[in-house]
């Protein structure tokens, strides 16, 4: 997708724009999904009327973490699976010809035969069927029906697998998805294995990637459906570029929550070898404090603590209205990312904005926001000792050099990664696409 595109189908139909509906996991009641407050922001622009599904399982008198604009109407759909329901899909599955999609699949090798894959496949079936029910029972109540929406799944995922179910069976006449990630690469997943891939691409309009990366690989590997994974960058704010000290000492900014895949270990290990100037390291985000997180904490202190050229800060979880701020606070020179996996993180676009470099994994979408030895340096991620070397890299560039990096970095967000321009090319996409289909 991209601006001339948008621009061409624009003009192609007048038509007034149906109502948008989307459905998310947790938004606007968590933060896990803050990235999309500014999409919703310009979606809200370009459609009257918009309906949040959320399938967030709320606890009791819990409220929402974000405010969401005037026209946008907001629904919780959690539902929770029980032996009933799951009786209930395995009897439809048997008498609906509904395990169709799980052979499908199997013949077409995208998973092995075991049970552990129809269980997989039968609690995406569950989980579509309860979602389902339950958004049917909110349009019953407000005198709607499905095809009076342009529908709209943020994730590839069983939201993505039921409005395939209704595209097949002509009850909507539009609908897309996004992907990011999880959603995109079997290997996140047990056995590697993603239900009804092939399925989604057929039956759903168009299939938005936030990565060249992903949209290359969902093409090549549904070949039948190629032209109908295009890419969607995320965005972030333009902001002003910020000051930043000269290098000695070296500040190193990591953010990420503290999980196994985000692989701080690499930090670790590569700040345990090194043997220059002083470096500053400081991490933003958590893991809960769980025994995961206390182990990198030890492991740092064991490996670290007793290391007169390292300091370190594990600053904890920071709510992400206050990111911008503590990084602002912290002026590090440079972004650590040592992720086992990516889509494109967020967090590389928005430091990319203040003009910071980025040392990133060479996985996934990353290298389309760190342009190799341009706006920074990508390195294996379970390689530490690569790290170590493009950390030192990264000290011995000239001054000269460095301002050169810092520049590129912004302008790479400006040009690729900028939430007035993405969004508002995604809402053009969305109501020219939609209307093709009235």
């Amino acid at each position: 997708m991209n601006a001339t595109k948008a621009e061409h189908l624009g003009s192609i139909s007048n038509v007034a724009p149906k109502k948008l509906a989307i459905i998310l996991k947790d938004y606007p009641y968590k933060m896990g999904e803050s990235y999309f407050h500014r999409e919703l922001h310009t979606l809200s622009q370009h459609f009257t009327e918009i309906v949040l599904f959320s399938r967030h399982n709320c606890e009791e008198g819990e409220t929402f973490h974000f405010q969401v604009p005037e026209g946008v109407k907001v629904v919780n759909i959690s539902v929770r699976q029980t032996w009933r329901s799951k009786l209930q899909t395995v009897v439809t599955a048997v008498l609906q010809d509904g395990f169709k999609h799980v052979f499908d699949d199997i013949r077409n090798g995208q998973t092995p035969v075991n049970l552990l894959t129809l269980k997989t496949a039968l609690a995406y079936d569950d989980m579509a069927t309860l979602h389902g029910k339950a958004i049917e029972a909110e349009l019953l109540r407000s005198g709607n029906t499905t095809d009076d929406f342009i529908w709209y799944s943020y994730w590839c995922d069983e939201a993505a697998y039921l409005l395939a179910k209704w595209r097949e069976g002509n009850r909507i006449s539009f609908a897309f998805s996004r992907t990011h990630g999880f959603d995109i690469y079997p290997s996140r997943h047990p056995f590697s294995y993603l239900p009804y891939r092939q399925f989604i691409a057929d039956h759903l309009n168009v299939v938005m990637c936030i990565s060249n990366d992903g949209a290359s690989l969902l093409q090549e590997r549904h070949a039948t459906a190629s032209s109908k994974f295009q890419v969607a960058h995320l965005g972030v704010e333009n902001l002003p570029r910020m000051h930043m000290e000269k290098r000695k000492p070296l500040k190193i900014l990591s953010l990420s929550n503290i999980v196994p895949i985000k692989n701080l270990e690499a930090i670790i290990q590569a700040l345990s070898e090194w043997n220059g100037h002083k470096i500053y390291w400081h991490h933003m985000g958590g893991g809960g404090m769980d025994e995961y997180e206390s182990g990198i904490i030890r492991l740092a202190n064991e490996k670290l603590g007793n290391k007169g050229n390292i300091d370190f800060t594990f600053h904890g979880f920071i709510p992400p209205s206050m990111v911008l701020g503590k990084i602002g606070e912290l002026k590090p020179h440079v972004l650590v990312n040592s992720s086992h996996f990516e889509g494109i993180p967020v967090s590389m676009m928005e430091v990319a904005s203040l003009g910071i470099p980025i040392i990133g994994p060479h996985i996934c979408g990353v290298p389309e926001i760190v342009m190799r030895e341009e706006n920074g340096f990508t390195f294996h991620p379970i390689d530490a000792e690569h790290l170590l070397e493009c950390i030192t890299r990264f000290v011995e560039l000239t001054d000269v050099e460095f301002e050169e990096m810092c520049r590129i970095s912004q302008e790479i967000q400006r040009q690729q990664f900028s939430a007035s321009v993405n969004y508002k090319v995604l809402a053009e996409f969305i109501e020219a696409e939609a209307n093709l289909h009235e």
